[in-house]
């Protein structure tokens, strides 16, 4: 899978990154978070709702675990990069 673009803002900082898949199947998803340097800001996986395992940099990332998922169904389904 390619990458999957992504643009948010969380508490007030602008972040540009990406989402790659690392794993997949059936009901199982999950997805590693990088900025555009390539920086590791954390996991989002899904087994029976979406879950972000955050990083000392990323606390508060959790918070935004239902919609990086809802952006990534968006994005699978062809919708567009700007959710």
């Amino acid at each position: 899978m390619n990458h999957i673009p992504i643009t948010f803002e969380h508490e007030g900082k602008r972040y540009n990154g990406f989402f790659n898949q690392v794993s997949g199947s059936g009901n199982t998803a999950a997805f590693h978070l990088y900025d555009t340097q390539n920086f590791f800001l954390g996991k989002l996986s899904n087994t029976n709702g979406w879950v972000f395992e955050t990083t000392p940099t990323t606390e508060g990332f959790n918070q935004l675990a239902d919609f990086f998922g809802d952006y990534i169904t968006n994005w699978q389904k062809g919708g567009s990069s700007h959710f």
